[in-house]
């Protein structure tokens, strides 16, 4: 019997056999897209690595500020402790029954100390080489700008505490400590804000920054005022003001900028 052919003669060309499998890879390759061009890969930024120890933090910072508050509306004696923020200067035989604990200031001035050195390190401009730091090192970072903050603080203090115990009455000084005190940690808790946004948000750094820097305007505002409020007599002083508003309010400001800026990116 004869093979049958391989071909067959069709206007003097030959034309090979198609099995049924070649029929049907050609169909399939004629019904299946062609690709001539190929897009290249897009890649999604993995979270750094320091990403859930930060947000662990982070609930823990929003637990004690919880807490925080809570001890400034709870009452003592015949008032509250937040309404220390708004007390005229005669209720200053009051403001011992009325203040916190000893535990809430140190607790309170930790958390305040924390939150001000993460949001610097991950806010501050020159910052982005933060994002590529080990668990290890990004905390290191953190610690390095609590330093500068804690040094500074400590600098701004001990300055306003100077002016204060130089022009002001001994009788008024106790209701300054109490708003000074407190109303740097309710500020300092506001700032909780921007970090849940750093950290749960796309918002732009820049955008942080100037709701960060209103919050910080707005607390030495309301402290000004409040200094104004209780040494009622510095206001026939504008040179005193002067001096205190350098000393106390922009010179500290542009310090931290500074070392923190060196600080995190060592």
């Amino acid at each position: 019997m004869a093979s049958r052919p391989s071909g067959s003669a069709v206007g003097g060309g030959v034309r090979p056999y198609l099995s049924k499998g070649d029929t049907l890879s050609q169909e399939l390759r004629s019904a299946w897209p062609v690709f001539e061009t190929y897009e290249e890969a897009q890649y999604v930024d993995s979270a750094p690595a320091y990403t859930d120890s930060l947000i662990a933090v982070a609930i823990v910072l929003v637990a004690i500020g919880v807490l925080l508050y809570h001890q400034l509306i709870r009452p003592r004696g015949r008032g509250r402790a937040l309404l220390l923020l708004t007390a005229p200067p005669r209720a200053i035989p009051r403001v011992g029954e009325m203040l916190p604990s000893v535990g809430f200031f140190v607790v309170g001035l930790l958390e305040s100390l924390l939150l001000v050195s993460l949001l610097v390190t991950l806010l501050l401009p020159g910052s982005s080489g933060v994002v590529s730091l080990s668990v290890t090192g990004f905390w290191l970072s953190v610690g390095r700008v609590a330093l500068w903050v804690a040094l500074l603080f400590v600098i701004a203090t001990v300055v306003q505490a100077w002016m204060v115990y130089t022009f002001c009455h001994p009788e008024q000084i106790s209701l300054w400590w109490a708003d000074y005190l407190i109303l740097l940690i309710v500020a300092a808790n506001t700032l909780l804000i921007p970090l849940l946004l750093r950290l749960f948000t796309p918002m732009s750094v820049s955008a942080l920054i100037t709701v960060s820097g209103v919050l910080y305007v707005v607390y030495r505002v309301l402290l000004c005022y409040r200094e104004i409020r209780i040494f009622s007599h510095l206001s026939h002083y504008p040179l005193h003001i002067i001096l205190y508003l350098c000393a106390c309010e922009i010179g500290p400001l542009l310090y931290l900028l500074k070392v923190a800026s060196l600080s995190v990116n060592q």
